[in-house]
């Protein structure tokens, strides 16, 4: 298979930055918060009816966290 290299002759503009920077924040959004909180919630559920009882709902954090980062 021939090696094809693709040469695009327009520079970027600022348009395309702030694409990115809204990408690179849009991004981090989804992943940093919603994960965090959703620890937190279990944390605190942890504390509230205690490891036994919370240890039912582990499979529920990746749901929570889906949930919370499409809000």
């Amino acid at each position: 298979m021939p090696n094809i290299k693709v040469i695009s002759k327009r520079r970027p503009s600022r348009v395309d930055a702030k694409a990115s920077i809204t990408l690179l924040i849009s991004n981090n959004y989804i992943a940093i918060f919603p994960s965090v909180f959703s620890f937190i919630f279990w944390n605190m559920s942890i504390r509230a009816i205690g490891i036994s009882q919370a240890g039912i709902f582990l499979n529920l954090i990746p749901v929570f966290t889906a949930i919370i980062s499409w809000i």
